[in-house]
């Protein structure tokens, strides 16, 4: 997917600066506008859909793939639904140390936005802005210094089909929200800061 860079004109307290981020837009043969003012391209093997988003701290990475997580389930990258802005965590909003969460309600949880996501049958790549905002301030911290660089995905309304020696593989599902961590149940999953340019592989190391 090539990268592009889009100006969005802004209301004068929220002008751009110098160094902001803008999304990776592809430009693929089949683009489109959708309901909801996202956009929609198809591309080789993937489907592309993203909101225009401008933030001077965005996130990239892959919140999900086929591989068998260390919850001994599997999500089909290719039967994610979701509807954009999917909304971005941090270890889904869990008590340090443990998996019980603080809250439950996304708008007080989140600390950025997932803006685009890639879907194909290999895995579900996004982008993200993060908020400002003291909890956003710290979270960037935590992926700047490379201390949080996994995400994971929370599923809903899964649809099972199949199970292998207790694996279970679910080939419809919802992504409710994404989420940075510091480490994910899923080893393929990653993040980093984003920069245009950057293509869907870690480009400052995980």
């Amino acid at each position: 997917m090539n990268a592009a860079t889009r100006t969005v004109r802004l209301p004068p307290k929220e002008a751009l600066k110098p160094n902001v981020v803008v999304s990776l837009h592809g430009k693929g043969p089949r683009r489109e506008r959708r309901d909801g003012g996202v956009w929609y391209e198809k591309a080789g093997d993937g489907e592309t859909f993203w909101l225009d988003a401008t933030a001077e701290r965005m996130i990239h990475g892959v919140v999900s793939t086929g591989t068998v997580n260390t919850h001994n389930y599997s999500l089909d990258p290719a039967g994610c639904e979701f509807k954009l802005p999917v909304p971005l965590l941090f270890r889904h909003a869990f008590k340090a140390g443990s998996r019980t969460c603080v809250t439950k309600n996304r708008d007080e949880a989140k600390i950025g936005s997932i803006v685009l996501i890639r879907r194909s049958k290999w895995q579900i790549y996004i982008q993200a802005t993060i908020d400002k905002s003291l909890a956003g301030d710290a979270v960037w911290r935590f992926v700047v210094s490379g201390e949080a660089r996994s995400m994971s995905g929370s599923a809903v309304s899964t649809r099972l089909r199949g199970v292998v020696d207790g694996v279970e593989y679910y080939d419809k599902w919802i992504l409710d929200e994404g989420s940075i961590t510091r480490k994910g149940a899923n080893p393929d999953c990653w993040c980093e800061p984003y920069r245009p340019g950057f293509t869907e592989v870690p480009q400052w190391g995980v």
